[in-house]
């Protein structure tokens, strides 16, 4: 599994394997955090999104 960093207004990408898009929205102004998850199952890809918005609990 791969995760990139990328930017949210970027969507011009085409592939045929499965790529999903994580955005996670922080605070008072709605910082958002946008990661593209390669190589993985939707399983991993919801993992990581969970364990993405939980980070500020901890």
């Amino acid at each position: 599994m791969r995760a990139i960093n990328v930017d949210e207004r970027d969507s011009a990408w085409e592939r045929d394997d499965a790529r999903y898009r994580v955005y996670v929205f922080e605070g008072a102004g709605n910082a958002v955090t946008t990661v593209d998850i390669l190589d993985a199952t939707v399983e991993e890809a919801l993992e990581t999104a969970t364990a993405m918005s939980n980070d500020d609990e901890q």
